[in-house]
């Protein structure tokens, strides 16, 4: 597999507290790579200086061979990398159709595609299970609507590469196997994920590598069974007696 993503000592300071230090990892073509750390380890931190909504203090985002340090969200986003957030904040008074709609006018694709605003919507709607609410308000969404229309206006910007912050938060079992079997759909069409998220037995069945932070530095990064078996993440993420080497399979 290709590099799609390489992170080069990335580092972060707010104020006294040093948020991301000395970040690197890389991200290849194809993977669902997941990433976990308690709160404070950096996560949304290097989800908000890769997607450009904070410019690090030093270090490098090289991007399908591009450096995207410090360069405007809406130019990384036509490169191929998006992010969705963890508090999906919709127009309330449009519709959901409405409200994935805008958000494709941004996708990368959207001058070659031949695809239609409302098109390019409903097809992600379809796909996170949405299609039936096109045409309610956005107000009238429950909290894991809500959540799976954060994926879609994700989704909808045709990325390479989607960054999603706890997009299980909240969910229902099966409102996080809908959103699942979207991402494997998409998966399917050479698109990579990176997943925040604090449900780690969720996670663990939907990525092949998983990373995990800690005070904003990379402790460890491995297979999923690996990762949850190390004693610094133990340690560090779920303490010694949290379970977390049972979250995998039982």
């Amino acid at each position: 597999m290709s590099q799609l993503l390489i992170v080069k000592d990335l580092k972060k300071r707010f104020g006294g507290i040093s948020a991301l230090n000395g970040v690197s990892f890389e991200i290849n073509t194809g993977e669902f790579v997941g990433i976990i750390g308690p709160n404070g380890a950096g996560k949304t931190t290097f989800f908000n200086t890769v997607s450009g909504s904070l410019k690090p203090d030093s270090g490098k985002v090289i991007f399908r061979g591009v450096d995207i340090t410090g360069m405007r969200p809406s130019a990384i986003v036509r490169l191929g990398l998006a992010r969705t957030f963890q508090l999906v904040k919709p127009f309330l008074n449009l519709s959901v159709l409405e409200n994935v709609a805008l958000a494709a006018l941004s996708r990368r694709r959207r001058e070659h595609d031949g695809l239609s605003p409302e098109a390019a919507a409903l097809e992600v709607l379809r796909i996170v299970g949405l299609e039936a609410r096109a045409d309610n308000l956005a107000s009238k969404l429950t909290h894991g609507e809500l959540k799976r229309l954060g994926v879609a206006q994700g989704l909808v910007l045709d990325p390479l590469l989607l960054l999603l912050d706890e997009p299980f938060g909240g969910l229902s079992a099966e409102e996080i196997s809908i959103v699942s079997e979207a991402l494997r759909e998409r998966s399917s069409l050479g698109v990579s994920f990176v997943i925040i998220e604090h449900r780690v037995r969720e996670l663990m069945k939907l990525v092949s590598r998983v990373i995990a932070l800690d005070q904003g530095s990379v402790i460890k990064v491995g297979t999923p069974d690996e990762v949850v078996n190390d004693e610094r993440v133990l340690e560090a993420f779920l303490g010694r007696s949290s379970g977390i080497a049972r979250s995998k399979g039982n």
